[in-house]
């Protein structure tokens, strides 16, 4: 299929740009989800349940993945008939629920290409060797000499040559380990010696502790130079950690007595996959009779191997046998390795003289030689958390067009043939997430390949992937890189690339996730896909913004740019999540330039009985059709979708390119973060290599040809070795006019080993020397860029020192352009604005759709808007053509009893450390509401930052539901000082009271813990600037009334304001409504300064009145909750906190019912006819979300705070009736059944608590077929009998995964109030 068949797959629906575009966006623009079949628990009813309740939602689209993780195996078997069905369904319900558009992950499992169709053959492939000496003088005519035949695993193996060089000379006198050995010891006893005999995967010996001790009795001393310890993986702790290792520090002794020990090396070794990468150490030639290893922890270990001739440091990552970084070449080359080299022309190919095994050769010289054998067998990487139908199955060979091409005949072309009519319609394509398959190093064809690649033949260098060293220090590394290079190459090209074609050949796209710990680069391979694309966990546990970044790279010219989201882990990802709780991290992303949110996950329910149901095993975030603010989350919903059309329009406006280099990296640092170091202020690019290079200078700007893509400074890091052409193309950028920042000294040398024309020293000074260079070593980004007259597209100034307001600036063609700014915290924000435009702005408003003008003014080729934005609000400044703004630019502040509250010109500047001069004694107060665990020093509500006064530390307080930590920092980032793990339920009044440098915390109201006297003179660590380091330890949770005191608090100073009671949720106290006019919420006398005049308003109207009640508030509770009738309230607090078990831990949507009558509205002055008098309902405090009814009227939904809807002018002084529907979490219920019989098999503490097998009444749902209608309500509500089933058991829930334990913490749950009538006034400026 041509390219331009795909166009209308790779745009969003076209719309005007305009408000009426904004206020109803099309299907296509919203949020879509990943639907997880969760180990052939599917049914046909159940998948339509799915659809319809996802499209009630407010969900447009999905990502199918069928995985295991740890549930027990259903009854549909991936791949068979049945499964095909069923796939086939869900497309044809997706296309009657009026979904827009489906992908699906492209292989069972969350990773990978493969399946149990993939044999060992065709899958990915890992160099493997033994070693044999021949002694001098030896005859290996005749009958030959054996050659052992390296790892062979899957009973595949095959040859690729047998190398000899002459014997080193700490090789010489000795043979190879294995037959000089006498003896192995664990721990005291004899063992087999299996592992010193290669590598016996099936023999492994348990070390099983940091006490074992693996000892070699050689039969005389033995020079080693080296070492290599393989080992197996060890088993995840518990299925949330999927496939990781924990991989042991080893410790290497030698003795001559066995007495007295010499240190040789302490080392680590990697993390494992499949593939079998060795820990490994090089260290100074050392003879000796014994040797002993001793872990740092328990392990398997299946082979070890003492080297008599040295080896390159950490040789294991730099010949792609391990994941991680690959080491600094130049550093290595020059400060760490000893010992002697083999020279490349010595090395003799002697394959041809293999026959069988043996080798019948005759050296050409008399010394001893030492004769490599190497060969490729398969790593068997299966596929990561496959269905158990198919956990077997292999992934493919990454560096073999012939393999994936087997794969997608086996199994892709299937899945298109039965998809039928949606395909490239509904079903728009396949996806490959985030790669997590490990190292392949090896492939069929990889000599013919590596040729081609580099230009020179791997011959005698093949020795280097063994870790030898070949001519010298510096050719090896120069070689090792064109192996990684090749690696790299092939995968982009053989893989990701040639998928994309085949997929397009079918009207299909590809996208994935390119990034892992694989043997390829981030960018080659992010560029050879459609869509390219990261992710972000909830509660920032994972994830970096580089992620979310790569994908929003103009370099890669794409419209669409998803994330992944809230993927969540078990200890913070409970069933916690509501929409106001991920909004801000969700907005953050966006002004990263993501542009639709790929939520991590929803969960498949095969059945309608269970409650929450269906888990992906331990992750989070739920989104599934049972969680119980499903049918809420439209609200929330219908904002993702009006943000998103607009931010899926235009191209980023970006200045800097920040190159990572020339290493093939499967990892991207943020565009912020060093060596690019380019503020959020200004627009910034992760640009790879291939990139890099198709850059072209024009007018002063590198320029993507054939795009609009152009920036003004290119930023690359410290380069210690380079390539020629890269130098040589940066130079003639630097030549032609583009400024480049280069960080560090010019390299001395080439990264490749490739034949160059061009001395890479004199290249390099060429370029540090040239017009237009940069130094970033002693420069910052931010000036250079001001000396090249670039100022920052975004920046903004705040009332609140610790504001944090988040920015993305777009263009699109005709000359519109915008902005999109949120707030980053759940607080209310003060804020100016300062823009790189000089046009004349509106404020687009996605939470309602609503377009207004706003007030404004222009300074020095800049647009400044005030913005005062409510708790995770967000907003977009548009700039259209002939736009027309009636607010004017005249006003340029309002203040309230003297203090300003909207002003047009920018606040101060942030102070770094505002409280330096309080010290010793203070008082800190709040309250605050966790929404999850605490994870180490995660949590911050107080954030420290570093102090410049000797002897000083700022102190900083992180909370969770399960305590606080307080941290101090001095110099650098916080560190935990005092920590106490004590369960923390609902709102909770806190006071930090330090005197002469002790802390005391108290608890609502109560002294809860003595903290020890820091070692420094604190100061109150609160208010910090925002940045990258603080937004990653934010509290999770909400805050109100922090106050900071500068004396230590009385206990009945704190008493008293613990019985004050929790503040509800206030509106700004002025806010621009557009057209010229402010709203004020507050009583005060407001001055209003415009270019010429200045007024005076008295407001006596806006005032809070608690709510006047006619009767008690009636509560009721649905069937399914096991609560008898409604309960009555007289007064408003948190359920949690009531009497009744189950109402103390009901979860769903509890009804309030009461009657109302208004108080009269206060007049306005006569004297001030441009007032207009207002009044609002005011929730207080909900947890979570409400849906508010007012005399039967359509309810108004309210999703965040503050939680307030407008009364209509209409709306007399009553009775009127009042209903507020208030849907809380299933936390509650979950840990309440804790306290019931357990009605399910689960794993112990390893698992997590998995299900092992699913009860009789959810299996016979799910067998039945039951499905609920999908509309997005609650799940259970109706009476047992009436459906035909009853439940087993006292609980109320099961799910797969108990995330919980009787007696935890419960969270805050109802209608908490205070419900007032607030007043508000209307002033035309």
């Amino acid at each position: 299929m041509k390219l331009s068949h795909l166009l209308p797959l790779l745009l969003p629906l076209a719309m005007a740009f305009a408000p009426d575009s904004f206020l109803h966006p099309p299907a296509s623009a919203g949020a879509h989800v990943l639907w997880m079949h969760m180990n052939g628990h599917i049914s046909a009813p159940g998948i339509t349940s799915d659809l319809r309740a996802m499209a009630a939602s407010g969900y447009t689209g999905f990502t199918l993945f069928n995985v295991g993780v740890g549930i027990p195996a259903g009854p549909i078997s991936y791949g068979s008939e049945e499964w095909f069905s069923l796939l086939r369904h869900a497309l044809d319900a997706s296309e009657d629920a009026g979904l827009t558009e489906v992908w699906m992950h492209q292989s069972p499992g969350y990773s990978g290409v493969g399946g149990p169709w993939v044999g060992p053959e065709r899958g990915m492939q890992e160099v493997v060797f033994t070693e044999t000496r021949i002694a001098a003088g030896a005859a290996v005519g005749g009958a030959g000499v054996r050659l052992e035949r390296p790892l062979s695993k899957g009973g595949w193996y095959q040859d690729i040559a047998a190398l000899a060089y002459p014997a080193l000379p700490e090789e010489t006198g000795n043979d190879v380990f294995r037959a000089e050995l006498a003896a192995v010891t664990l721990d005291g006893a004899k063992v087999p010696r299996d592992i010193v005999q290669g590598i016996a995967l099936d023999r492994p010996l348990r070390l099983d502790s940091a006490a074992s001790v693996l000892m070699f009795e050689m039969k005389r001393p033995f020079t080693a130079s080296a070492v290599s310890v393989f080992r197996l993986p060890e088993t995840p702790e518990d299925t949330f950690d999927g496939s990781r290792d924990y991989p042991a520090t080893w410790t290497l002794q030698a003795s001559n007595d066995s007495a007295a020990w010499t240190t040789l090396a302490t080392f680590g070794g990697p993390a494992l996959r499949k593939m079998d990468a060795p820990a490994v150490a090089s260290f100074k030639a050392t003879a000796a009779r014994w040797f002993r290893l001793r872990p740092s922890r328990w392990n398997w270990v299946v082979g070890v191997e003492l080297h008599a001739g040295p080896r390159l440091e950490a040789w294991n990552y730099k010949a792609h046998a391990a994941a991680g970084t690959v080491p600094d070449p130049a550093a290595v080359v020059e400060n760490k390795f000893g010992g002697s080299v083999i020279d490349p022309d010595e090395v003799v190919d002697v394959s041809e003289f293999l026959r069988n095994g043996t080798l019948v050769w005759t050296p050409p010289t008399n010394g001893s030689w030492t004769v490599v054998r190497f060969g490729h067998t398969a790593t068997l990487q299966d596929m990561p958390a496959a269905p158990g139908s198919v956990e077997s199955g292999l992934a493919v060979d990454l560096f073999s067009k012939p393999a994936l091409d087997y794969h997608i005949a086996q199994h892709v072309l299937p899945i298109v043939h039965r998809l039928g009519p949606h395909v490239g319609k509904l079903f728009r394509g396949f996806e490959t997430d985030s790669y997590e398959i490990g190292m392949q190093n090896w492939g069929h064809n990889f000599t013919a390949q590596f040729r081609q690649l580099r230009g020179y033949d791997i011959g005698p260098w093949l020795l280097c992937a063994s870790g030898r060293v070949l001519h010298s220090p510096a050719a090896t590394e120069q070689f090792l890189f064109d192996f990684r290079r090749t690696h790299a190459d092939l995968v982009a090209t053989q893989h990701y690339a040639h998928l994309r074609q085949r997929l397009n050949d079918l009207g299909l796209r590809f996208a994935t996730e390119p990034y892992g710990d694989g043997p390829f680069d981030t960018m080659q391979v992010a560029a050879a896909a459609d869509i390219a694309f990261g992710e972000f966990w909830a509660r920032n546990t994972y994830g970096a913004d580089a992620y979310s970044q790569l994908g929003a790279s103009t370099a890669l010219q794409q419209t669409l740019v998803p994330a992944e989201s809230f993927t969540g882990q078990p200890k913070t990802s409970k069933w916690t999540e509501h929409p106001y709780a991920l909004k801000a991290a969700s907005d953050r992303r966006f002004a990263l330039g993501v542009n639709r949110l790929l939520l991590h996950q929803y969960a498949h329910n095969p059945e309608s009985r269970s409650v929450p149901g269906m888990t992906m095993g331990p992750f989070g975030a739920h989104f599934s059709r049972k969680v119980t603010w499903s049918a809420q989350a439209v609200g929330w919903t219908g904002y993702l979708r009006r943000a998103q059309w607009v931010l899926q329009q235009g191209r980023r406006v970006v200045d800097v390119a920040c190159w990572g280099g020339e290493e093939a990296r499967p990892k991207t640092t943020e565009t912020y973060a060093p060596p690019c170091a380019v503020p959020e202020a200004w627009g910034a690019d992760i640009l790879g290599t291939e990139a890099l290079m198709r850059l072209r200078c024009e007018a002063a700007r590198a320029v993507l040809p054939g795009s609009d893509v152009s920036y003004a400074l290119v930023s690359a890091p410290a380069m210690n070795a380079a390539t020629a052409p890269l130098l040589a193309h940066l130079l003639s950028l630097a030549a032609a006019g583009c400024n480049i920042a280069l960080n560090g000294p010019p390299p001395r040398r080439s990264l490749s080993l490739t034949p160059s024309t061009a001395s890479v020293a004199t290249r390099a000074a060429q370029l540090w020397a040239a017009p237009n260079i940069h130094n970033a070593s002693t420069t910052s980004t931010v000036a250079i860029l001001a000396s090249l007259a670039v100022p920052p597209s975004f920046t903004f100034t705040a009332l609140e020192n610790d504001a944090a307001v988040y920015g993305l600036h777009k263009t699109l063609p005709g000359g519109t352009e915008y902005f999109f700014v949120s707030n980053g915290q759940r607080a209310p924000v003060h804020a100016v604005v300062s823009l790189r435009t000089t046009s004349t702005p509106e404020l687009w408003h996605p939470e309602t759709g609503l377009v207004s003008s706003c007030l404004f003014s222009h300074s020095d080729s800049r647009t400044l808007v005030p913005l005062n934005l409510e708790p995770s609000e967000s907003v977009f400044i548009v700039f259209r053509p002939h736009a027309h703004n009636d607010s004017g630019g005249a006003v340029t502040a309002i203040t309230r009893n003297g203090t300003s509250l909207l002003q047009t010109t920018p606040y101060p500047a942030a102070i770094p450390t505002p409280y330096e001069n309080i010290t010793s004694t203070f008082t800190y107060t709040f309250w605050a509401r966790a929404d999850t665990f605490r994870l180490g020093t995660v949590g911050h509500i107080l954030y420290p930052a570093p102090t410049t006064t000797p002897g000083h530390a700022a102190v900083g307080f992180a909370l969770g539901t399960n305590g606080f930590t307080i941290t101090e920092a001095t110099t650098g980032a916080p560190a935990a000082v005092w920590t106490l793990d004590i369960p923390l339920s609902g709102w909770t009044a806190v006071a930090v009271v330090y005197t002469a440098n002790t802390p005391y915390v108290y608890l609502n109201g109560v002294l809860a813990a003595t903290g020890p006297r820091s070692a420094h003179t604190v100061h109150p660590g609160a208010r910090t600037p925002d940045s990258p380091p603080l937004a990653k330890s934010r509290f999770e949770g909400d805050v109100l009334d922090l106050t900071l005191h500068d004396t230590a608090l009385s206990d009945a100073a704190v008493k008293a304001r613990f019985d004050a009671g929790a503040p509800g949720w206030r509106a700004h106290a002025v806010r621009d409504v557009g057209g010229g006019r402010v709203l004020v919420r507050e009583n005060g006398e407001y001055t209003i300064t415009a270019s010429a005049t200045t007024r005076t308003v008295a407001v006596t109207a806006a005032v809070a009145t608690p709510l006047s009640t006619l009767q008690p508030w009636s509560v009721t509770f649905p069937s399914s909750s096991k609560i008898a009738g409604p309960v009555t309230m007289q007064n408003l607090s948190s359920l949690h906190l009531h009497a009744d078990f189950d109402v103390a831990h009901f979860s769903g949507t509890a009804t309030y019912t009461t009657s109302f009558s208004l108080p009269p509205l206060s007049p306005l002055p006569r004297s001030h006819p441009r007032l207009n008098a207002q009044r609002y309902l005011n929730l207080g405090l909900v947890e979570s979300l409400a849906s508010v009814s007012i005399n039967n009227a359509p309810p108004t939904l309210l999703w965040k705070p503050p939680f307030e809807l407008p009364l209509p002018a209409s709306l007399g002084r009553g009775p009127h009736t009042l209903r507020i529907e208030v849907t809380n979490l299933w936390p509650n219920r979950l840990i309440g059944d804790e306290a019931l019989p357990v009605e399910a098999v689960f794993n112990g503490t390893r698992e997590n608590f998995g299900v092992v097998e699913m009860p009789g009444w959810v299996q016979d749902g799910e067998q039945e077929g039951e499905g609920d209608g999908g509309d997005g309500g609650q799940e259970g509500e109706g009476e047992e009998g009436e459906k035909g089933w009853e439940k087993e058991g006292e609980r109320v829930t099961f799910t797969t995964w108990r995330g919980y334990k009787g007696g935890e913490p419960l969270f805050a749950s109802g209608l908490l109030g205070p419900v007032e009538v607030t007043g508000g006034v209307v002033i035309q400026v």
